[in-house]
């Protein structure tokens, strides 16, 4: 993926939520582009958005956000090899986005904590998160 287009149009896109003060719009777009840097492998812009997320977050309110600041937060520190804390804020994905019902990315949080496992050949607990991930999957699916 081309990741320097992605940032510059979500760039474009922090000037009109700016000027339209729709303050949730612009946190999703601070999102996208530390998520993008941290893709890219960019950690220190990555965190530099993602911080800016978090801080519009809290003076907004919009705590339901802190789920996807999270896991980029996990993502940052485990590509730094600071695993524990990686993992530490896996674990604050998850429960933020339990908080919200949120089982989309309540499914993604856990299968970001299940590859650490993997990737630390930890089978038993990757298995283990995978596992709660399909589950919840499974229950979204039968809900009427």
């Amino acid at each position: 993926m081309e990741y320097s287009k992605a940032i510059r149009y979500n760039q474009q896109a922090i000037l009109i939520y700016k000027k339209l003060q729709n303050q949730n719009s612009l946190i999703g777009q601070y999102i996208n582009i530390g998520a993008a840097y941290i893709k890219n492998k960019q950690l220190d812009s990555g965190k530099y958005f993602i911080q800016l997320a978090y801080d519009e977050t809290i003076e907004a309110n919009k705590i339901e956000r802190l789920q996807a600041i999270f896991r980029n937060l996990g993502r940052i520190e485990v590509e730094s090899g600071k695993t524990t804390l990686g993992l530490d804020y896996f674990k604050q994905s998850i429960q933020a986005a339990l908080l919200f019902n949120d089982h989309r990315n309540t499914s993604l949080n856990y299968n970001e904590t299940a590859r650490l496992f993997q990737e630390m050949n930890q089978l038993d607990s990757c298995m283990q998160k995978r596992g709660w991930s399909t589950l919840k999957l499974a229950l979204i699916a039968f809900e009427f």
